[in-house]
């Protein structure tokens, strides 16, 4: 499965959902948007420190609860825009980039 990134032309963030090709064709996954603002949260942090961000981390930047974080990661995963190697800190890695 390969996934196209959906990308606003003017401000460069991450649009609603993201292309997905697959063997059965196109799809669309829909994300919230406090999906999408977790997602652009990683990606933001990963460009300036080089490493994914901790729970806590993405709790204080999005103003929300670290089981929210973990809520909007579990989701994330489901739709396959984000990888996690389960009990390795900041493991989160973009699919889509």
């Amino acid at each position: 499965m390969r996934v196209i990134p959906s990308t606003c032309k003017v401000s460069g963030e991450l649009e609603t959902g993201g292309v997905i090709m697959g063997r059965s064709g196109i799809g669309r996954m829909e994300l919230s948007k406090r999906q999408r603002d977790t997602l652009q949260a990683i990606r933001n942090y990963r460009e300036r420190w080089g490493i994914a961000p901790s729970f806590d981390e993405l709790a204080e930047t999005l103003g929300v609860t670290k089981p929210t974080v973990r809520q909007h990661i579990r989701a994330l995963r489901r739709k396959g825009y984000i990888r996690q190697t389960p009990g390795v800190p900041r493991s989160l890695v973009l699919v889509i980039d």
